[in-house]
């Protein structure tokens, strides 16, 4: 209720004169590697707002995965071509979020109190659990993408990063950000609330349900139950979430969505 309180204050001057793609572009200027110019200065409520279009940004990454798809096919066999689309997975967004899922990875399992995982997490080193966590990561999604069917991949190719980013706006909308401090991810989570949650959700269902047909519609169910047990648990052990679990997040579902897909069109 209070995150809905604080998002839904009333519009400054500054909020009225921002062009209406305002908020579109903020969220491919901090979710991808195109070098995006703002139309103005952010506020801090801005990061909140611009979590409505983090789907709209997954479907940008998707559709220029599916034409690396289709012109990687040409010329080279299908496992290489599988390979090469998580390869740019990671380098539209910078590896911001496999190095969430390092970090994550590395503090809950290198402590089981609170104050000492924060500070795990926080340091920039990798240790032996995100080492083992990655791998065994990209061994998922690698088996579960050439796993697929070929008449299906495209539709999941597109839909892949929609449903991964939506997953990070439940997150954001559900928890309070863990760091007393703060952090990067705090002004998302103070300022994400049930519109953009709406917003993200219309948008993930648009985009998906014509790509994947009525197996999209199951394939968000799950996502949405593995995204609360994330949630969750990140909130027992560290009291909220952090943009290190944000991008955790994003990453397990990237592979829960494609052993998901996988069940449903086998």
């Amino acid at each position: 209720m209070q995150k809905d309180m604080n998002n839904n204050e009333v519009e400054t001057a500054s909020d009225k004169r921002k062009p209406f793609y305002f908020h579109l572009l903020m969220a491919l200027q901090f979710l991808t590697i195109f070098p995006l110019k703002l139309p103005g200065e952010a506020e801090e409520s801005d990061f909140g707002k611009s979590t409505s279009f983090f789907p709209l940004v997954g479907l940008a990454q998707g559709l220029v995965l599916l034409i690396a798809y289709k012109v990687l096919s040409l010329v080279l066999p299908g496992v290489v071509v599988d390979a090469f689309i998580l390869l740019f997975l990671i380098l539209l967004n910078g590896g911001l979020h496999i190095d969430g899922f390092c970090d994550t990875i590395d503090g809950f399992g290198g402590s089981r109190e609170r104050s000492e995982t924060l500070r795990i997490m926080k340091d920039s080193n990798v240790g032996a659990f995100a080492v083992t966590g990655v791998a065994l990561l990209f061994l998922l999604k690698y088996a579960g993408l050439t796993s697929i069917p070929v008449d299906h991949k495209s539709g999941i190719i597109v839909s892949l990063p929609v449903f991964s980013l939506w997953s990070m706006v439940l997150l954001m909308r559900l928890h309070d950000y863990a760091r007393e401090e703060g952090g990067t991810g705090q002004s998302f989570t103070q300022h994400t609330g049930s519109r953009e949650l709406i917003t993200a959700t219309i948008i993930t269902l648009i985009v998906t349900l014509p790509a994947m047909g009525i197996y999209a519609l199951l394939v968000f169910l799950l996502v949405f139950l593995a995204t609360l047990l994330m949630g969750e648990y990140s909130k027992y052990r560290l009291g909220g979430v952090t943009g290190d679990v944000l991008g955790a997040a994003k990453e397990v579902n990237d592979a829960l969505v494609l052993v998901f897909a996988l069940i449903f069109v086998s």
